[in-house]
């Protein structure tokens, strides 16, 4: 299965003539602020760990992020981006077969293929605002699965699932001893529904979290899960030496510390994807899907182009978006764009009404 992924500004420029630094990047969901200054000065005035080894398990990490959630410790281990938890998850559960909820995430489904694990896919249909099939999802649970990872909101159509509709699947699946893997990478937006707390009564629940996009640590590589601790300890038995970097975790500990930065985060993303649904729905052409997340899903409708076409021309002006045709369940027509920065934002807008109007 091909890796295809957002983010990729080095490939685009060189295929494409054009500067990777002058090349705005609406492919990838991170935050535009960029990292917390607390967290750079912290970098800047601790570059001495690089020549040690980092703490094994990340222990003062663990107890800052528990603190963040109220949570216990021995429900929370870190990995190398949220990424590396999803690859680790198959080795240390051995699942012999999963439902993936699509379109979505890819990785899922390649990190459980190399486990050697039979993967089957439940489609969400653009036709019901992409909600989960729940009869479906039912029907397929009673055949009988060791897992069902599905993510929340969801990449890359941006839609949540209420906590109340995915507490009672979780219930469901636990009566038929399944594992419900749910992908929180994107809950910071809507933090009041997330699952966290779940794991504390539900022993077949885990919870995938991300510090990639909401705390711009992309280039660290920083996420975490949490679970019931019997699942954690297993995970930590699985776990390679040094998973998360001596950088990594004083980045993790310091942006957790920075509350205002976050509540600047949020308010930020959600005036700027307010603006973006608002003004893409009078260029002609275009469709956006409702998001609650810091990206959204959008999907061509002009006779003769697709989302490689209007990526072509957008690179051209040093714009990249995320052509979304390799998501299982998404055509040519779909594309995704970060929610970014208002001067950011009013380019790409200028730009997509330039290109689609000529």
């Amino acid at each position: 299965m091909a890796q295809v992924h957002g983010g990729n500004v080095h490939e685009m420029a060189r295929q494409h003539g054009v500067r990777a630094e002058a090349i705005v990047d609406f492919s990838s969901n991170i935050n535009p602020l960029g990292p917390s200054p607390r967290v750079l000065r912290a970098l800047r005035s601790q570059l001495h760990w690089i020549s040690r080894y980092p703490e094994l398990q990340a222990p003062g990490l663990v107890h800052d992020l528990a603190r963040f959630h109220g949570l216990p410790e021995e429900t929370i281990a870190v990995g190398n981006g949220s990424t590396a938890l999803i690859y680790r998850l198959p080795g240390a559960f051995t699942p012999a077969n999963a439902l993936v909820l699509h379109p979505t995430f890819s990785e899922y489904e390649r990190a459980l293929g190399l486990a050697g694990c039979q993967v089957e896919g439940v489609m969400r249909e653009e036709t019901d605002g992409f909600r989960p099939p729940w009869s479906r999802l039912l029907e397929e649970l009673r055949r009988g699965y060791a897992a069902v990872i599905l993510c929340n909101p969801n990449n890359p159509t941006g839609d949540l699932i209420p906590k109340a509709e995915l507490c009672e699947f979780v219930e469901e699946a636990a009566r038929r001893g399944t594992l419900v893997i749910v992908d929180e990478a994107f809950m910071d937006f809507r933090e009041e529904e997330s699952l966290k707390q779940e794991v504390l009564r539900q022993g077949n629940l885990i919870v995938l979290r991300s510090m990639t996009k909401c705390f711009a640590l992309a280039g660290l590589r920083l996420g975490y899960l949490v679970a019931p601790p019997p699942l954690v300890k297993r995970l930590r038995e699985a776990e390679e030496p040094w998973a998360v970097s001596a950088l990594a975790q004083i980045a993790g500990r310091e942006s957790l510390k920075d509350r205002k930065y976050l509540q600047r985060t949020l308010t930020l993303i959600a005036a700027e994807r307010q603006h973006l649904l608002e003004h893409v729905a009078h260029i002609p052409g275009l469709t956006a899907f409702p998001s609650v997340a810091n990206f959204l899903l959008l999907k061509m409708t002009r006779p003769g182009w697709d989302a490689l076409r209007l990526q072509q021309a957008l690179i051209q002006r040093e714009i990249l978006i995320r052509d979304c045709s390799s998501f299982p369940g998404l055509g040519r027509s779909y594309f995704r764009i970060a929610v970014r920065g208002r001067k950011d934002n009013q380019r790409l807008l200028t730009a997509l009404q330039q290109v689609l109007e000529a």
